[in-house]
């Protein structure tokens, strides 16, 4: 009765549980087969590997070794992941061959002539394939060849090589986003240009104003400005996805154009900025981006977080505030939406305590209640900016003397815009939308502030 090697080595492999080895003879062909054990590294750890090839995926990957350094066989440029391809050498050199089978005549008996995977390497100038076949009966190994003898080792070549270019990639570090004195953010749907300026005196009422778009004095408000920081900063790579692309795939399929290419810029105190990205079309995996000078296409992740940045406008950040002024900074007051109020601010010191007297038109009123007409002034923001309007014909005019000796005034003129709004234009910002209602509310509290006597 006929039995193949295969089963036979079955036989063979419950033996050798027992430390032991099988002579295996075919009753009509002589074929002795021996199994040993042995404890052998498949490719010495010292060994001088100058190139490896494999294929993961259908996708064949070919690296070489430069002293010490890896590239892609067919691109040196490419970005290698030098630590993942040392660990990935690591463990190549690290299958053990547990077994030795001598007395082999057919490889196609451990699916050894048409191997489940090949690796070929150059090592110490010497061209190697290297095979795993199939597994083990039981499951205790696999069947692999070095080209002339049959082993079986604890890992398969799969396991070990299962490694995709992508998985060998060193994706760029983004440059962590520190302190900032220019941000400029520009793009199809992008208009964001601010300066920091820390002696903000002269182009500010507001000592707490240091940002401001670039080249005029509208102020920005530094928390829309830290909140804008923070999402860059939190930018993270989602995928590689390119390296060196066509200046077709550029345009076409990454959107690096200015058709649709967003670019931020930041500065720190010097000429050129230390952080700069393009964000060109977005995709299933995010945002396509890439660094500055970078041949490599990545995308974003949390492609959400990326819209504020993409959409950043300098409008979105300008400080909405009629009068952005504090109680204390305040000297004097016109409020004129017909007839002229004049409120005259005093503070004194008296018998170790600061004492706030208030006159309108020259007569004395509740400091409290003058306090609060103020503040309402300062309540009321702007329902939109309006660019290039301008008040000809005012149905207000405020001006604000402050304690800045080099900004010491600020005026606003309020007119007419529609039927449910106004429109302000100050020394500070560009015209605002107002509701008509708060302005209209604001006059009624300014013509009535009670005398301090009726403050009882």
């Amino acid at each position: 009765m006929k039995r193949s090697i295969k089963s036979l080595l079955l036989v063979l492999a419950l033996a050798l549980l027992v430390g032991g080895y099988w002579v295996v003879t075919n009753m009509t062909t002589s074929v002795n087969v021996t199994q040993s054990s042995v404890s052998t590294a498949i490719v010495d750890k010292n060994a001088a590997i100058s190139s490896i090839s494999w294929t993961y995926e259908g996708e064949d990957i070919t690296l070489v070794n430069n002293d010490g350094t890896w590239f892609l066989a067919n691109d040196e440029t490419y970005p290698i992941n030098q630590n993942a391809v040392k660990t990935l050498m690591g463990t190549f050199t690290g299958v053990m061959a547990k077994q030795k089978i001598d007395g082999v005549s057919s490889l196609a008996d451990y699916g050894l002539e048409e191997p489940a995977y090949t690796v070929t390497f150059t090592a110490d100038g010497e061209e190697r394939t290297f095979s795993t076949g199939d597994a083990t009966p039981l499951d205790n190994g696999y069947y692999f060849y070095d080209g002339s003898d049959v082993y079986v080792t604890g890992a398969s070549l799969k396991e070990v090589f299962e490694s995709s270019l992508l998985d060998l990639t060193a994706m760029e570090e983004i440059p962590a986003v520190s302190t900032a004195t220019h941000i400029v953010i520009s793009g199809p749907d992008a208009s964001f240009d601010q300066t920091y300026y820390e002696e903000n005196a002269s182009l500010s009422y507001n000592a707490n104003w240091h940002w401001f778009e670039t080249g005029t004095k509208i102020p920005t408000l530094t928390d829309y400005i830290q909140e804008l920081l923070d999402a860059i900063g939190k930018l993270t790579w989602n995928t590689y996805v390119a390296h060196a692309p066509s200046e077709e795939d550029l345009n076409s399929v990454y959107g690096m154009n200015a058709e649709n290419m967003t670019t931020i810029a930041i500065y720190d105190d010097a000429d050129e900025p230390y952080f700069e990205m393009h964000i060109g079309r977005g995709s299933d995996n995010g945002y396509y981006a890439m660094l500055a000078g970078s041949d490599d296409i990545y995308t974003l992740a949390d492609s959400d977080s990326v819209l504020p940045i993409v959409n950043a406008q300098n409008a979105d950040v300008r400080s909405a505030a009629i009068l952005s002024l504090l109680w204390q900074d305040l000297t004097e007051l016109t409020f004129d939406a017909g007839t002229p109020l004049t409120m005259v601010r005093t503070e004194t010191e008296a018998e170790g305590e600061n004492v706030v007297t208030v006159t309108v038109n020259g007569e004395a009123v509740d400091p409290d209640a003058a306090k609060e007409a103020f503040e309402a002034l300062t309540y009321i923001v702007g329902y939109s900016f309006v660019d290039g309007t301008e008040v000809t014909e005012p149905i207000l005019t405020i001006t604000a003397n402050t304690v800045s000796e080099e900004f010491p005034t600020v005026t606003i003129r309020v007119g007419k815009y529609n039927a449910t709004h106004y429109v302000a234009v100050t020394d500070a910002q560009p015209a605002m939308l107002l509701k008509a209602s708060e302005v209209d509310e604001l006059i009624r509290t300014f013509s009535y502030i009670p005398a301090a006597e009726m403050a009882e």
